[in-house]
């Protein structure tokens, strides 16, 4: 009988705790929703680090901002109504989803420091029924 319990235990402990706890297991398009790219920009007297950024269209993007110098800079970015104050050693941050494809200028109008954000247009492939394709293609594809 020890046995038995002792097997059962060991069984149970290789099940994730999600399937007892009352955390639900969520799908991969809610895991996708949270998810986003983040990206750290310095500004500094001679301009934001970087200065020139790519990401692709329909990504979710979280700024960091934040300042090397004692006088208070900015990130502003007007197509998106996004303006953050970057203060040194101090973090300010910002979420935005670019839908459509295009160049966004970034800047600061105190410091007269620029730069560019390039939204690339993702590229949709279709998969067919694998029984009629000429060759075989990846998930990824």
């Amino acid at each position: 009988m020890k046995r038995v319990l002792l097997c059962f235990a060991l069984l149970l402990s290789f099940i994730p705790l999600q399937v007892w706890g009352k955390e639900a297991k969520e799908s991969q398009i809610e895991r996708f929703a949270r998810s986003y790219r983040e990206i750290a920009i310095v500004v500094t007297k001679e301009g934001f680090y970087p200065d020139k950024i790519s990401i692709f269209e329909g990504e979710k993007i979280r700024f960091f901002i934040t300042s090397t110098e004692e006088n208070g800079s900015c990130f502003t970015l007007p197509q998106k109504n996004i303006f953050l104050s970057a203060h040194k050693g101090k973090l300010t941050e910002a979420d935005v989803v670019f839908d459509r494809a295009g160049e966004f200028p970034f800047y600061c109008s105190v410091g007269k420091v620029k730069g560019a954000l390039t939204v690339l247009m993702q590229e949709k492939k279709r998969r067919g029924i694998a029984s009629q394709l000429d060759k075989w293609v990846p998930k990824d594809y």
